[in-house]
């Protein structure tokens, strides 16, 4: 049988499927060289990390890189770790990633306050102020003001959500 399979091999120029390589965790047989019988070991992205960890060539799973800007090009997953955008968009813009390019943040309008800010990667969102609270500017990262309580006798404007309460002095 053998001697078929390797006459068959230089006839037809067939590579034996056969492989005597033995292969730590992570690897795999590669390809067969040239004219010899041995395999060598490669890695194989068959292993799995954990949500966090990205497969490294060595056969490892390491922690996933952050992105110091903030910013992720591609996200890290199993196969690839992150790779990041190193450009910062100017203030009051932000990188948006569906447009790929920065955007004018969001302002919040009188009677609203941001309860996410601004950032480098996300727009603000954006709230109406609760009863009690009160904005007066528009602001892509303001939240709202807590209204000043006067006493009942100096109450001279209730407090609303785009104006704070004004007390009479006396």
């Amino acid at each position: 049988m053998w001697l078929h399979l390797l006459l068959l091999t230089i006839l037809v120029n067939i590579r034996p499927a056969i492989s005597f390589c033995d292969c730590p965790l992570g690897f795999e047989c590669s390809d067969l060289e040239d004219d010899k019988l041995n395999s060598t070991c490669v890695p194989t992205v068959s292993v799995l990390c954990n949500e966090g960890l990205t497969y490294l060539s060595n056969g490892t799973c390491n922690q996933c890189s952050t992105c110091l800007s903030g910013l992720e090009e591609r996200a890290c997953n199993q196969t690839h770790d992150s790779v990041c955008v190193d450009r910062l968009c100017e203030r009051e813009f932000y990188w948006n990633y569906e447009t790929s390019r920065c955007d004018l943040c969001r302002l919040c309008p009188h009677g609203s306050g941001a309860i996410v800010p601004c950032g480098p990667s996300n727009d603000a969102i954006c709230l109406q102020c609760p009863i009690g609270y009160f904005s007066d500017v528009l602001s892509y990262s303001a939240e709202c003001v807590p209204c000043t309580i006067c006493k009942n006798d100096q109450v001279v404007h209730n407090c609303t959500s785009i104006q704070d309460a004004i007390c009479n002095a006396f």
